[in-house]
């Protein structure tokens, strides 16, 4: 049975990554499953998400002089969160293909890198590092209403502050999400054997 397929997108918040995956989907010869960061985030009720103590118990943002300061972690966001890893196993094991997009952030709480790859055992799993230009990013998030100012700026030093090599980088902030889409499926036809993240199993195991 032919592996079934991971491209694992990883930048921050504006980044692209989510016009990155919805242009692999529509690009790529069967169907792609997306799911990641925004899928989980989205089951959420809004009432715990935001800037009010209602959020106490989801996701909190915390704004400084009209900029995100910090996020806040609740007993909500930690039970999702603890379900990210296991539900995209669960779709590998019924052999879909999948495109995620995540923020490996600790600040968030996704810093599960090494949980992804025990998961990806068996898959053909593409490690994609999605670079953005700060400034960029910052345009972006001003450009659109849906995220805290701050927000990419808070991320950006920690997304790819990890020891592992991706298997293809692409810059979101040089070409847009069709061309991106394009390189890393001619990348992922050149290369049919991953690396990145048997790299990262075999790394944690010694």
């Amino acid at each position: 049975m032919v592996k079934p397929l991971v491209i694992f997108l990883n930048g921050t918040s504006s980044a692209g990554k989510t016009s990155i995956a919805q242009a692999l989907q529509s690009l790529y010869h069967t169907p792609l499953l997306h799911t990641g960061i925004d899928t989980l985030f989205s089951m959420l009720p809004q009432a715990v998400v935001g800037e009010s103590a209602a959020a106490n118990d989801g996701y909190r943002y915390i704004m400084k002089n009209g900029f995100l300061d910090h996020i806040q972690i609740g007993t909500y966001a930690e039970r999702l969160l603890a379900c990210t890893v296991p539900l995209t196993k669960v779709l590998l094991e019924q052999h879909n293909d999948i495109v995620i997009d995540e923020i490996l952030f600790p600040g968030e709480g996704r810093m599960f890198l090494h949980s992804y790859a025990e998961a990806f055992t068996g898959a053909r799993a593409y490690f994609v590092k999605v670079d953005c230009a700060l400034e960029i990013l910052e345009q972006r998030e001003v450009a659109r209403a849906n995220r805290h100012r701050g927000l990419a700026r808070l991320q950006y030093d920690y997304v790819h502050n990890h020891p592992y090599a991706y298997d293809i980088v692409i810059d979101s902030g040089k070409a847009d999400s069709l061309v991106c889409a394009q390189e890393i499926l001619r990348f992922v036809q050149a290369h049919p054997e991953p690396t990145a993240f048997a790299a990262i199993r075999a790394r944690k195991k010694k």
